[in-house]
């Protein structure tokens, strides 16, 4: 539309404030869109959908939404006709299609059997990972922690357990909710001689967040983990970046 159009159509003749022009022009679309509701309204419950679509030129899923955010539903009727596409009992729509009784599929008694070098690149039964250790193995984990391996199933992160839990579950029995178990002050050790009874203790998981958090350190402290913690996420996004742009098709 051209200026003179617009003007026109908003019955503007450049006297009054261009606030007033905006509100103009809301009222307008706003008008348009009640008109569009008014006329989804009521052909809607008795109408298909793909008609619908073409009329408003939108696609089927914002029309059959918008219904739904306005609470229109289909009619009993149209829902219960053919135009519906719905199955409904006594309905033979796609009855030529249906396998009948007794129908017997192609590969009934055959056996799938995988070309090309399936055979040789399978795992075979019994396969076990290049990186699996039977029970009873140790680890040090990345928190630091000395771990035993106690069982081999699965999710694996639940096949290893610290040993500083085991060895107070055999001590004193389980570990009650809302408690840790932990190294008393100075006696943390990966050495397995060295986790003894003596050297953990049962806490509440309030005590530990107190014990470990980073305020009970001195303020420079504090300063410098917050300003490791902003450059380890920068290194990270530019690898991450770089990584991506390493990807690309020359």
């Amino acid at each position: 539309m051209t200026r003179e159009e617009i003007a026109r159509a908003l019955h503007w003749d450049g006297r009054f404030h261009a606030s007033d022009l905006l509100d103009r022009i809301e009222a307008i679309v706003r008008a348009a869109v009640e008109a569009d509701l008014a006329h989804l309204r009521a052909p809607y419950p008795d109408t298909p959908t793909a008609i619908l679509e073409e009329r408003f030129k939108r696609p089927a899923a914002s029309i059959s939404q918008k219904a739904a955010t306005l609470g229109i539903r289909k009619s009993a009727a149209f829902s219960a006709s053919p135009a519906s596409g719905r199955m409904t009992k006594g309905n033979q729509r796609g009855a030529g299609s249906r396998f009948q009784p007794g129908h017997r599929p192609w590969n009934t008694g055959k056996r799938y059997k995988a070309g090309g070098r399936s055979a040789e690149t399978r795992f075979p039964k019994g396969h076990k990972p290049h990186n699996w250790v039977p029970v009873g193995t140790y680890r040090v984990n990345p928190e630091g922690y000395l771990d035993r391996k106690v069982a081999d199933a699965k999710p694996a992160y639940r096949n290893w357990v610290a040993v500083h839990r085991l060895v107070w579950i055999e001590a004193h029995g389980p570990i009650p909710p809302g408690h840790v178990v932990t190294f008393r002050p100075g006696r943390h050790s990966t050495k397995l001689d060295e986790i003894t009874p003596d050297a953990i203790e049962l806490i509440t998981q309030r005590e530990s967040m107190l014990r470990n958090s980073v305020h009970n350190w001195p303020r420079e402290i504090v300063d410098v983990i917050h300003v490791r913690s902003g450059l380890v996420r920068r290194i990270n996004d530019a690898e991450k970046k770089r990584a991506k742009q390493d990807q690309r098709p020359a």
